[in-house]
């Protein structure tokens, strides 16, 4: 069974909850009966300065959302639809630590690339 938190200040956490759900539900189809936690933090920016990251196992998957970046000392936000668009990115990189895919970065990354907007159209109103 799929669970989802959000810490950190966004708009719409319940809906973002609940697209996150149908996302990874896009890929297993509720075949998961185990137990697998997702946690969404919302910051400010990305300590790497990204949009995002993603980390964790099978069982426990972390995605780090920036809702901007610092560039010569000016914070530059981005749109909620490049929000939602990274979170959906990094939502193909939690179902490769579920499925424990084994791939390299640069094909676990065209497949986040090649997804994300898929995602955003069908799961997102």
């Amino acid at each position: 069974m799929l669970h989802v938190y959000i810490t950190g200040q966004i708009k719409n956490k319940k809906k973002i909850e609940q697209f996150s759900i149908d996302c990874l539900e896009h890929f297993f189809k509720h075949r998961i009966k185990r137990d697998v936690d997702i946690d969404i933090r919302i910051t400010k920016s990305h300590t790497d300065n990204s949009h995002g990251g993603c980390y964790g196992d099978h069982q426990h998957v972390v995605l780090e959302i920036a809702k901007g970046l610092n560039e010569d000392s000016t914070y530059h936000p981005f749109d909620y639809k490049e929000i939602i668009v990274t979170i959906a990115h990094e939502l193909v990189h939690a179902k490769q630590h579920i499925r424990r895919e084994r791939i390299d970065q640069s094909e676990s990354e065209s497949e986040a690339y090649e997804l994300e907007y898929m995602l955003y159209d069908k799961y997102w109103d």
